[in-house]
């Protein structure tokens, strides 16, 4: 189906720039991984779930009503 609307040489192009995006991306992670670990991603982990908790229960009552 893709190579039907695009060409070769853009599948490629495309294949090509995220392969070095992701080698980018994973050098970066891993970079600051070793430098600051994973707290940064615990506070996140809990702030996320602070927030769906409290907008599934606001949620909840406005549905009610």
């Amino acid at each position: 189906m893709m190579l039907q609307i695009f060409d070769h040489y853009s599948l490629i192009i495309g294949v090509t720039v995220a392969f070095f995006a992701a080698l980018v991306s994973v050098k970066w992670m891993v970079r600051y991984l070793s430098r600051h670990g994973l707290e940064v991603f615990g506070y996140y982990r809990v702030a996320i779930a602070v927030v769906t908790t409290v907008f599934l229960l606001t949620a909840e009552k406005i549905w009610i009503q």
